[in-house]
């Protein structure tokens, strides 16, 4: 475990701001706003959430140099694709067709900013990550689709905090691993709402879906540590696991058991990636 000090102020100056923001925020949008507005003021709940939380530990940069490459675009490029979303949405184009603009241009977009600069000299890491972005985009939102409850927002939260943010502190990245936690928490705010108020998380799948990978690469990339590649790859790719909710004899279980589904898949790939962290660098954490 971290330093109980280091807890204490990780969830007074991170979690907590950015959970109650993105609960305040997306409480008025459920009072105030018309189901078509619903994808814009979900994407405005999710920026108010990240925001907040990175106010005061800044773990991500909101303007980073334009030749930076990787982590610094994390958070630009999370909050231009909550915009773009979520506009796009609100804009009444055709659904089908500007999920599929939106969700690839997004793709293609992250793969340019969030693939570190000394990966980029192989032309395979950019079309990988943006594949990669893509289909978790897909899967992210077909879920955001299929269960507008809590559930969403919750398997989002447990991915990136309990994969991601487990797999980044044992890269010895702080850093990182706050950023998985700063969405994380903005999620979990999200998902108190939608307990009482169900509403589509569509909106929010786009920037989930390329900030996961993104942070994950850059943990490969940037930092040093015996964590093998599997685990960065397991936890970046969890979101492949709900896929199998396509499945037709998935559909035909009972729907309790599809909520049951849903929330274990990812956790199988996050469990094993933190497994094989913890069995390169041991039990002690480190930054």
């Amino acid at each position: 475990m971290p330093p109980w000090e280091l807890v204490v102020d990780l969830l007074l100056q991170l979690v907590l701001p950015a959970a109650v923001a993105s609960c305040i925020v997306l409480v008025l949008v459920a009072r105030f706003c018309s189901p078509r507005w619903w994808d814009l003021g979900v994407a405005a709940a999710a920026f108010a959430g990240l925001t907040a939380g990175n106010w005061q530990t800044v773990p991500l940069p909101y303007l980073p140099l334009w030749n930076d490459t990787g982590w610094p675009w994390l958070l630009p490029l999370a909050i231009a694709l909550l915009a773009s979303s979520g506009l796009t949405s609100a804009l009444a184009w055709p659904r089908p067709a500007s999920i599929g603009i939106c969700t690839l241009a997004g793709a293609a977009v992250s793969a340019c900013f969030l693939v570190p600069g000394e990966l980029r000299a192989v032309p395979w890491w950019m079309l990988g990550f943006g594949s990669l972005a893509f289909v978790n985009v897909a899967m992210l939102e077909r879920m955001a689709q299929r269960f507008p409850g809590p559930l969403t927002p919750l398997v989002w939260a447990v991915t990136l905090f309990g994969g991601a943010a487990g797999v980044l502190l044992y890269s010895h990245s702080a850093r990182l691993s706050n950023g998985a936690t700063l969405f994380a928490s903005a999620l979990l705010g999200m998902a108190a709402v939608t307990y009482f108020k169900p509403l589509p998380l569509r909106a929010v799948g786009l920037a989930v879906g390329a900030f996961l990978p993104g942070l994950m690469i850059s943990g490969y990339s940037d930092t040093f540590s015996e964590v093998p590649w599997q685990s960065f790859a397991l936890a970046a790719a969890a979101p492949l696991s709900l896929g199998l909710l396509l499945l037709p004899a998935v559909h035909r279980l009972a729907n309790w058991q599809q909520v049951a589904a849903a929330f274990l898949l990812p956790l199988i790939p996050n469990a094993i990636a933190v497994a094989l962290a913890i069995a390169a660098e041991g039990w002690e954490l480190g930054y």
